[in-house]
């Protein structure tokens, strides 16, 4: 029996990506870095990965909002069901506008600095966690109530 290797040939690097995320307010006046909490809002991501990998990868990417308070004060975070399905087929450009409805941000966080963040998380086509994530930090917010002004 004759035994031989396999040749794989992938370029260097086989995959690679970025991301980008820009914040926006539905009728909101620039900068948008100050908020009505009862106001639409939301931020637009774009991501990609390149590579002669890029058609061999399948699952899907999950995408989340985390808010830091600056001092004392309450985090939280918007992470339920943000997934996009990773398209193997494709060109590997992903976009996805992660709208925020009025009312989702509280009175309570209100008068306070937020640092903002993206999280893009990945998972195998079997439902695991895979070895690419990323982040990217969104400018300095802070929620109004114009409500009560």
């Amino acid at each position: 029996m004759a035994n031989s290797k396999i040749e794989v040939s992938l370029s260097n690097p086989a995959l690679t990506g970025n991301l980008d995320a820009e914040l926006y307010e539905e009728g909101g006046a620039c900068p948008t870095t100050i908020i009505d909490f009862d106001q639409n809002w939301g931020v637009n991501i774009k991501w990609e990965l390149n590579g002669s990998l890029t058609p061999f990868v399948c699952g899907t990417w999950h995408l989340s909002l985390f808010f830091e308070s600056i001092g004392s004060g309450p985090e939280f975070d918007l992470c339920c069901d943000h997934t996009v399905p990773l398209d193997p087929c494709g060109d590997g450009k992903y976009s996805y506008d992660f709208k925020v409805k009025k009312g989702t941000v509280k009175k309570e966080h209100c008068g306070r600095p937020y640092k903002l963040v993206v999280a893009l998380t990945y998972k195998t086509k079997c439902g695991k966690p895979g070895p690419m994530a990323g982040f990217v930090e969104l400018p300095m917010i802070q929620f109004y109530d114009s409500i009560t002004v």
